[in-house]
């Protein structure tokens, strides 16, 4: 049987020099608003129209489904789950207001799934229009699990609508994640998982930005039951949708389809999967977008596990459209067929992954014009691996027009990176893009055909000196506020967060929000930036010095690469039998052990540390008090007063920064 790779162990293969955060600001246009947040202006209250000033009133519209409603105040939805409003077709305006702490943590189990399942502020809201709404510290994190799933049901997630709607004017931040896991002995499971900053399915959307991190994915583990494929689609703004314009994201998106069947991931930094005759127009990406697709068991011949990847769109269908959009964040995809039980007795079967700068897969009559990318590619396959500047694969008489990619990013096709004169601009099809070098991409000269007088500028010092989108004729904008990343760090934190950014081992999405609890999956993350940086090698360089390779049957709940990474050099172990935890926050104890695995894997002495004298140190699990030893030792991590450690004290992102920039790899014991 030939040599395989097994895709899901490069999902992203980070390079040591990691993009700096992208820094853009506003053009002399106001901000709006209550908050200054939105993007364009707020206009008058409908004379019409319904205040609402509490939860109960929000509650209310149910009752009145075709009503006009606007928001007096801002409204903080935490202490109870919400219930999304379900077959709003009203007018909803939240006046430049914010609804904060919406949180749905479902999980049902054992149901019998016969309709549409939607999550959100709104639930189903064909024809209904919201703008102007705000949506803060969103936490939508939900799983059907044990269900049975038919062809003709859907699971939309998004943080203001779930499904359908005119909606302008938003923004969330936060996080929304949804898991479908169809039941093992039902023959259908085929219903699309689709999840969205936004919204998850079919609305049409302007003027909007995400923050949040997207995730959607469905799995049916190892089971030999049920045939029909896993659907799987996350978008920064929607799911799924055919007009998104004027908007952008910079949270990370992540789609995975695990399981038997066809399994199919759709991934993109604006939307997932861009609907037939669709068509996206200024917006842009700067979140890191990866889609996985693992298939263990198949009961029929020809099937196919596939994932897309694109910064805007991960597949583009038929007759659409992208244009006047752009990519700086860092595109994967990865496509296996683990079980040897599948090769040997299904030759038809094959593994495929496409990851395309602007989209990861164009279906045919895809026109992409006036875009351009600047974000590493990363792929992985089994069979077939495509990565392009801007496209994964054109169709039939798909083309691009004035389309440019960075010729100085790299293109890394199953852990090999390829050589310049090996770079694509089309992975797979008719290739009439342009490359350009970096220093050529921060020229005007260099794009022809773009409209540098309405639509395109420079501007000095903002974008890492690449072209910025302006504000439209309606003086609304496509760029982010003007907030420096820093305001929100300590004080005393912010010349030594600086210096650790200019050493490149702090990812760009956590170079803000510096007071918050770090996750266990982002101080993982850094761990692994923090050893690239050490080594001054790539993780996976490191892992093959070492013999060792990811797994990616370590956890059953993520098959995040940085994580296995971690785990294969033994940085981190899991909370569980097969559990990770990787969004459960983290502690001071959990941080020095980790440390302290770190510098063991770069080769570092840290046996036998000396006793730290902490007070409290009876308080940390047995487990933790070498790795507290070992901190203290190494000037690494100090106590938290009188003497004391507090091991179980939560730990943030400015303090895990901090504390890898303490490490002086050269001088550790054995260095």
């Amino acid at each position: 049987m030939k040599k395989r790779i097994i895709a899901i162990a490069v999902i992203i293969a980070i390079i040591t020099v990691i993009l700096p955060a992208i820094t853009v600001n506003v053009l002399a246009s106001p901000q709006f608003g209550s908050n200054g947040k939105f993007l364009a202006p707020i206009g008058a209250i409908d004379p019409d129209s319904t205040p609402i000033a509490t939860r109960a009133e929000l509650e209310d519209i149910a009752a009145n489904l075709n009503g006009k409603y606007h928001l007096t105040n801002d409204l903080d939805l935490s202490g109870e789950e919400w219930t999304p409003i379900e077959g709003f077709k009203g007018t909803f305006d939240g006046q430049g207001l914010v609804i904060s702490n919406l949180t749905i943590t479902r999980s049902l189990t054992s149901v019998e799934l016969r309709a549409d399942t939607n999550v959100g502020l709104f639930g189903e809201a064909t024809g209904a229009i919201i703008k102007n709404i705000g949506m803060e510290n969103t936490l939508v994190d939900v799983t059907l699990f044990g269900i049975r799933v038919n062809r003709t049901d859907s699971f939309n997630i998004g943080s203001i609508t779930s499904y359908g709607g005119s909606i302008s004017n938003c923004y969330n931040t936060g996080s929304v994640t949804a898991r479908m896991m169809p039941s093992t002995s039902s023959s259908y499971s085929f219903a699309p998982c689709r999840v969205g900053g936004i919204n998850g399915y079919n609305a049409l959307i302007n003027n909007s930005y995400n923050t949040a991190d997207v995730s959607a994915t469905t799995s049916t583990g190892q089971s030999r039951f049920a045939a029909d494929p896993l659907f799987a689609s996350a978008g920064g703004i929607s799911g799924e949708s055919s007009n998104i314009s004027n908007c952008y994201n910079i949270g990370v998106i992540s789609a995975s389809a695990i399981g038997h069947g066809n399994p199919n991931a759709h991934a993109g930094g604006i939307s997932g999967i861009v609907a037939s005759g669709g068509n996206m127009s200024k917006n842009f990406n700067t979140g890191r977008v990866s889609a996985s697709a693992d298939s263990y068991y198949i009961m029929l011949a020809y099937r196919d596990s596939r994932s897309f990847a694109g910064g805007i769109a991960g597949f583009t269908h038929l007759g659409s459209s992208i244009n006047d959009c752009f990519n700086t964040g860092m595109i994967s995809g990865s496509a296996s067929i683990p079980a040897d039980y599948i090769r040997d007795h299904y030759t038809h079967y094959t593994a495929s992954s496409y990851a395309g700068g602007i989209s990861g897969f164009s279906g045919n009559n895809v026109l992409i014009s006036n875009c351009y990318n600047i974000g590493d590619l990363l792929v992985s396959a089994d069979d077939y691996a495509y990565a392009g500047g801007i496209t994964g694969s054109a169709g039939n008489n798909s083309t691009t027009s004035n389309a440019y990619w960075n010729r100085d990013s790299y293109q890394t096709v199953n852990n090999t990176d390829r050589a310049a004169s090996d770079k694509k601009g089309v992975g797979d099809g008719l290739d009439r893009t342009t490359a350009l070098t970096e220093s050529e991409m921060k020229q005007q000269s260099s794009y022809n055909g773009f409209d540098f007088s309405t639509i395109w500028e420079f501007r000095s010092g903002e974008n890492n000196d690449y072209p910025v989108l302006r504000g439209t004729a309606d003086e609304s904008i496509t760029q982010p506020p003007p907030v420096d990343p820093l305001d929100s760090a300590s004080t005393w934190a912010r010349e030594r967060i600086t210096e650790a950014i200019g050493k490149g081992f702090v990812p760009a999405d956590l170079q803000n929000d510096y007071t918050n609890v770090i996750t266990r999956l982002e101080f993982c993350r850094m761990a692994i930036r923090w050893v690239e940086y050490a080594m001054d090698k790539r993780i996976d360089t490191v892992l093959n010095e070492h013999g060792l390779s990811r797994d990616p049957n370590a956890f059953d709940d993520t098959t995040d690469p940085d994580i296995l990474a971690a785990f294969a050099l033994g940085i981190t172990n899991g909370t569980g039998v097969r559990q990770f935890t990787p969004n459960g926050e983290f502690s001071r104890e959990q941080a020095a052990t980790m440390v302290m695995n770190a510098c063991r894997a770069i080769g570092a002495d840290v046996s036998n540390p000396p006793a730290s004298g902490f007070d409290d140190i009876t308080d940390a699990a047995n487990w933790a008090v070498d790795g507290i030893n070992f901190v203290r030792a190494n000037e690494i991590m100090q106590g938290t007063g009188d003497n004391n450690f507090s091991p179980n004290n939560a730990y943030t992102r400015e303090e895990s920064i901090i504390t890898f920039n303490n490490i002086n790899h050269n001088t550790l014991p054995g260095r």
